[in-house]
């Protein structure tokens, strides 16, 4: 919508610093210029209320020259004056308001915190509790932390914490992961197993060639020397053989745990599970063997072998190396118990 042309109609009459404007040929009631803007002689003023066609009165005196028989124009604003008036009485409001508010404040400030003899009474001013006042004035982290109550709480690293007895209990029970290795056909070896009461091994081979078997031994000097066939385990096993059984019970003098694994077929595989008590107890040690395995001919044996070693010394490492032929493939899984 286009907006509305000025109005110029006739000429007005003005002196300086007076509110009243009289016209010659003007229609200021017909006009409707209550609350426009009135432009004469370079200035500008809003027009309060209109009195006749003839006379219109300004909000303030006018500040420009006298007029006598002068041009003008007058711009329709007067919608949108009553807005902006409102608007500035209430900017005008909150103006006063803030200023109360500051002054409020700096009267606080003046009579309490700015005239306090020492910082706990500022801090006190301020509304601070008895503990925020006593870590504020803490010299450093440790008079901190008593002040809250927390004095006996040590800055410690995670690895440090302390831990309870029975916490410490049940972490010693429970079965740790020694080894996770991989190997073929070679010497594999685990030392420094002297804090273990109890140990476990999960073992699967591949034969490269027939005939393939698996001896494991211990020793107690952490692998210079191997525990052998002089040392005589004592061996008794059940064996079981497609629908047949056996059942042996020998003094094993080889030079082994009683943990032969058994010879194996290419094309087959063996699984077997040991089980060693006491490991580290200058005591016997008490063996439970669980073997899966094809022979050379092509037989599928299940094995249990039980056992104990008539040698005595407190165990602190574990070998495999192969009694006969080739592995390709050999993995082993090592989990203890601590005692």
């Amino acid at each position: 919508m286009a907006a509305n042309p000025p109005v110029t109609a006739g000429t007005i009459w003005l002196n300086t610093g007076n509110t009243t404007v009289f016209g010659a040929g003007t229609s200021f009631q017909t006009d409707g210029v209550t609350n426009d803007l009135l432009v004469a002689g370079g200035h500008v003023a809003l027009i309060q209320s209109v009195t006749s066609e003839l006379q219109c009165v300004l909000y303030g005196p006018w500040t420009g020259p006298n007029l006598v028989d002068s041009p003008y124009a007058i711009f329709r604003v007067g919608a949108v004056t009553p807005r902006v008036v409102a608007l500035v009485d209430r900017i005008n409001a909150l103006t006063a308001r803030i200023e109360n508010v500051f002054g409020s404040l700096s009267a606080y400030m003046t009579d309490t915190f700015l005239t306090a003899t020492d910082a706990d009474a500022a801090l006190t001013a301020l509304g601070t509790t008895a503990v925020g006042r006593s870590v504020a004035r803490a010299a450093d982290a440790v008079a901190a932390r008593a002040a809250i109550g927390l004095g006996n709480v040590a800055d410690l690293a995670p690895a440090d914490l302390p831990v309870s007895a029975a916490t410490q209990a049940a972490l010693d029970s429970r079965l740790e992961l020694i080894a996770h290795d991989t190997f073929s056909n070679a010497l594999w070896a685990r030392t420094n197993l002297g804090g273990f009461v109890h140990v476990e091994l999960d073992m699967f081979l591949v034969p490269a060639v027939n005939g393939t078997g698996m001896n494991l031994r211990v020793g107690t000097d952490n692998g210079v020397t191997w525990q052998d066939g002089a040392n005589a385990y004592y061996n008794n096993y059940i064996e079981i053989v497609g629908g047949g059984r056996s059942s042996q019970s020998i003094a094993w003098t080889s030079a082994l745990l009683g943990a032969n694994v058994g010879h194996q077929a290419v094309g087959g595989h063996c699984t077997a599970r040991v089980i060693i008590s006491q490991f580290n107890q200058a005591r016997e040690a008490l063996f439970s063997i669980f073997t899966n395995y094809r022979n050379d001919a092509g037989a599928f044996y299940t094995r249990i072998n039980t056992g104990v070693t008539t040698a005595f010394g407190a165990r602190n490492a574990l070998l495999m190396l192969p009694d006969a032929g080739v592995f390709s493939e050999g993995r082993v899984i090592v989990k203890a118990v601590r005692g």
